[in-house]
């Protein structure tokens, strides 16, 4: 039995699980053990890291079910990592050449 199945059974121990996963639709390019292949969706959520030694991460995995368990680029940052990220690419996407058209999305 594992120490979570015991720890669940006592009464004066409450368990909780915090886990926030938002999926949405993408388009662009992932580089995975073979080669390059298009993204199609990205989960984002914050919950206990697989790698990362944190105590939560935010987790962003970008995805193509369709070309299977290699089609996959996962990441988990730290949460002042990812919000410099966010700040980052803000800042690069609001600093791009002004004589560019504005996609839709940006």
């Amino acid at each position: 039995m594992s120490l979570l199945a015991i720890l669940s059974r006592m009464d004066n121990i409450e368990i909780r699980y915090y886990r926030l996963s938002i999926q949405n639709e993408v388009s662009g390019s992932g580089k995975g053990p073979r080669g390059w292949f298009k993204l199609e969706q990205v989960t984002v959520s914050y919950d206990h890291p697989t790698d990362a030694k944190l105590d939560h991460a935010l987790n962003i995995d970008f995805v193509n079910d369709k070309e299977g368990p290699s089609a996959r680029v996962a990441v988990e940052l730290s949460p002042e990592s990812a919000r410099k990220l966010v700040d980052i690419i803000l800042t690069t996407l609001s600093r791009r050449d002004p004589g560019t058209s504005q996609r839709e999305g940006i």
